[in-house]
């Protein structure tokens, strides 16, 4: 993915999108392992063992991955008032 602007270095934009997505996934995994680890602090507390842990590893991947999708840019292009 070339840069239109001469002056931006060549290369650029992909780093820029390389840190981004890098970023994302970071925070899918943190999401992922917050929900997880609350289910689990959960289930010492209450005694429920497994439950809340199933559950907030289940919520985590859900939220973590609807932010994903949201994040990510439509492959489509734009398309042309008439």
């Amino acid at each position: 993915m070339q840069s239109s602007d001469p002056r931006e270095p060549a290369g650029r934009g992909t780093t820029v999108n390389f840190g981004r997505y890098a970023g994302l996934g970071i925070q899918y995994a943190l999401t992922v392992a917050l929900l997880t680890g609350i289910g689990w602090w959960l289930d010492v507390k209450w005694g429920t063992t497994p439950w809340c842990l199933v559950v907030g590893a289940v919520l985590g991947s859900v939220a973590g991955f609807v932010n994903l999708v949201r994040a990510v840019p439509s492959s489509k292009p734009p398309r042309a008032s008439e």
